[in-house]
């Protein structure tokens, strides 16, 4: 159960998970002020979610119309004609691409309510192969992945300019890279 507020409001608004039937928004239930005393009696701190958990929460359900590509990784419409194409909801996300055996294989594209979306390739429902991903903190990365993380050559860039174009293991800067700051600063070398 997620508490839904901002420092704007007044109320707090629950969402908890429920069988879809009979609401405006499937898999979710909304509770008002009414319910709230009951609700705030069942929760304990544990559950309290911070307010990027709840600004993410009420961005759900996450629409498969509204995913907006940011690459040109994946051609959703061309995708959309290849046998193996679903569209599917996680918990936390949607995933619009290829499945084999209910697994993300092939191309396809995953987005998150936080603002995360990776387009790409995934082997074994593991990003795998040229990708392209957006961090909920306006950060990208575009290049090679393995297990699912960073692997092989590809360019990092921070929401403020920074910009790392070099090799990748298992996520980490490793081998020859450049990176270039904000301030007209700079590395070449080995990381």
């Amino acid at each position: 159960m997620l508490p839904i507020s901002t420092p704007a409001m007044t109320n707090t608004y629950l969402i908890e998970p429920n069988s879809g039937q009979n609401s405006t928004c499937p898999g979710y239930r909304t509770a008002g002020p009414a319910d709230q005393s009951v609700a705030q009696e069942s929760m304990n701190i544990s559950q309290v979610a911070s307010y990027q958990d709840q600004k993410a929460a009420m961005k759900l359900p996450l629409k498969f119309s509204e995913v907006v590509l940011e690459s040109t990784e994946v051609d959703l419409q061309c995708l959309r004609e290849v046998d193996g194409y679903q569209e599917t909801r996680y918990r936390d996300a949607i995933y619009l691409g290829i499945v084999i055996n209910k697994k993300r294989h092939g191309k396809g594209v995953m987005k998150y309510p936080n603002g995360r979306q990776y387009e790409g390739f995934w082997e074994q429902d593991l990003r795998d192969g040229k990708g392209f991903e957006r961090y909920p903190n306006g950060n990208t990365y575009f290049g090679q992945f393995k297990y699912g993380r960073a692997h092989g050559k590809g360019v990092y860039t921070w929401k403020n300019g920074e910009v790392y174009d070099g090799e990748w293991d298992q996520g980490l800067k490793q081998g020859y890279g450049i990176w270039k700051g904000i301030h007209q600063d700079s590395y070449i070398g080995e990381w």
